[in-house]
């Protein structure tokens, strides 16, 4: 390049040369002078033959320094692309490698899990499982690859799983949590907690199933003891008084709905407290559980048998009348007066005492249902024991029998708020005698006037002194 500017630089002198001759020839032009004319001709002659070798010597080197920009250029874009494929080959090395060693943990976590992971094709094939898994199904890995995971799956639980791989394989769902039963090579069950994520590359229509299956077994089955045990008497295993309630209620609303009826029966054992005092609490327990199980002997397989507490069981008759109620009713009676109890050679004989209570859409609650039945049960009790009372609202009886618990309610009360006082009255006899004799009644003062008030019928009797 300095060789074609020193060439330009050299040919710019002849140019001036070239530039004052033609002005010459102008101003000649103007002045014909034949001489001039001459001279000026042979002075362009000279620039010509001075200006035509540097013209082409500056041609030449513009052509040679265009060769070597063109061959530097060359060269370094060659060098620049081998640069970068230098640095795209190291990228992707280190890209590779790093596919490597995340694919190496994942495998290394795959294989070292403690919980069982497989990888499952959309129509529920297995396609790679680790050790974990096939210590949970007691399979080994042979068997489990290439085989359906409905195999092993509950026959209950199949289509749930169906559902799901179909739901994950569509693309509806990303991933999916479900608990699900699988069957082990012992056929022993084992509940599992699956959660399987759909992961799709590039344009495969087809998706990856990867799947996590936990063993919840030992956390279902501690649920199902605590869910039994809320539900459940813990001695005799019947249903016990909160599931009794529950299931009252829902009686209630469906006599509401459908206009069904129900009924209720409140059995109190008699003779129960005669054997605890006797043989103890142990022999009690064991005369319940008996009991228990006479009183199922005798029902439905849709009645529901409660124990309430101590010796008060209950059975709901599922779309029963009183007359069929009452029926049911007198053969539990008659079996539990032909059951005995047998005690370290000593025999019992049981009665109960039974009241019953309607269910209809008249019927306020379960409470009151419950309320009523035992109403009946206290008043089949009060009438001699070892009877079957029917609750009546307008029963005489029953409206007695409330008053009772009125004043047992109102005597309470006052005895906390100290509205018992005691009277006496002197005792006068007709013929003499030695010692002094009063009257004493105890009198309740009303909460609301302040006047005493006595019970009828419930006057107390008078003490001696």
């Amino acid at each position: 390049m300095a060789d074609v500017i020193a060439s330009w630089r050299s040919g710019d002198e002849q140019l001036l040369r070239l530039n004052r001759t033609i002005e010459a020839a102008v101003r000649a032009r103007n002045e014909p002078d034949p001489e001039g004319i001459a001279e000026l001709r042979a002075e362009l002659r000279r620039i010509t033959q001075t200006l035509n070798p540097q013209v082409r010597t500056f041609s030449d080197m513009l052509m040679q320094g265009e060769q070597v920009l063109r061959n530097l250029l060359l060269a370094t874009s060659a060098l620049t692309l081998l640069l970068l494929l230098a640095m795209s080959w190291r990228a992707i090395c280190r890209l590779l490698q790093a596919l490597q060693r995340a694919e190496g943990k994942f495998h290394k976590a795959f294989e070292q899990a403690a919980i069982g992971m497989a990888e499952v094709g959309p129509d529920g094939q297995f396609i790679e499982v680790n050790d974990s898994l096939c210590r949970m199904l007691r399979y080994s890995r042979m068997q489990l690859i290439g085989t359906r995971l409905q195999r092993y799956t509950h026959p209950d639980d199949i289509d749930a799983s169906i559902r799901a791989l179909r739901q994950l394989a569509s693309g509806e769902k990303r991933f999916k949590t479900f608990d699900k039963r699988y069957i082990r090579s012992d056929g022993e069950t084992v509940w599992t907690r699956l959660t399987v994520s759909a992961i799709r590359e590039g344009s495969d229509p087809e998706p990856r199933l990867f799947s996590i299956i936990e063993d919840i077994t030992h956390a279902r089955q501690l649920s199902d003891e605590l869910s039994y045990r809320a539900s459940h008497d813990g001695l005799t295993g019947l249903w016990n008084r909160q599931e009794l309630e529950n299931r009252l209620q829902l009686a209630v609303q469906s006599a509401h709905a459908t206009s069904s009826e129900h009924m209720l029966a409140f059995i109190d054992l008699d003779q129960f407290k005669v054997i605890n005092d006797t043989c103890g609490h142990i022999a009690g327990d064991h005369m319940l559980c008996q009991v228990a199980q006479v009183l199922r002997n005798h029902l439905r397989e849709h009645d529901i048998l409660a124990r309430l507490g101590g010796d008060e069981f209950a059975v709901l008759f599922l779309d029963t009348s009183s007359e069929g109620a009452q029926l049911a009713s007198g053969k539990l009676h008659q079996a539990i007066r032909d059951y005995c109890f047998h005690w370290q050679g000593r025999n019992f004989s049981l009665s109960s005492s039974i009241g019953l209570a309607a269910i209809d859409r008249n019927t306020p609650d379960g409470t009151w249902v419950l309320q009523a039945a035992d109403t009946a049960c206290n008043m089949a009790k009060d009438s001699g024991r070892s009877r079957i009372h029917l609750y009546v609202e307008q029963d005489s009886a029953v409206a007695h029998r409330r008053r009772e618990m009125e004043w047992v309610s109102g005597i309470r009360e006052a005895l906390d708020l100290d509205r018992l006082s005691l009277s006496a009255q002197k005792i006068l006899p007709l013929t003499p005698a030695t010692g002094c004799r009063f009257e004493v009644l105890v009198r309740l003062t009303d909460a609301e006037d302040g006047n005493t008030r006595q019970a009828p019928s419930c006057r107390p009797p008078s003490a001696t002194t």
